[in-house]
């Protein structure tokens, strides 16, 4: 039923799909990074969990007045 590789009609349709897989496993998703051709069609999207990864540094403020709890592992 599942298998790596699958490929959607659409973003949505992928993004729909996982975001189910992920309420039925007990986990949210979100959207990673994604890789376009040379024409800019996209060709490849990744689906991540919600606590994956470290956020980036926000660039636009030297000092964070009230920065946000960290909610990623």
């Amino acid at each position: 039923m599942y298998s790596i590789g699958m490929k959607f009609e659409s973003k949505e349709g992928a993004f729909q799909f996982y975001n189910e897989y992920g309420r039925i496993r007990g986990f949210s998703i979100r959207r990673d990074y994604h890789t376009k051709s040379k024409n800019g069609l996209m060709i490849n999207r990744r689906f991540v969990c919600r606590k994956e990864g470290e956020k980036e540094k926000d660039k636009r403020r030297r000092i964070v007045l009230q920065p946000r709890r960290e909610t990623r592992t």
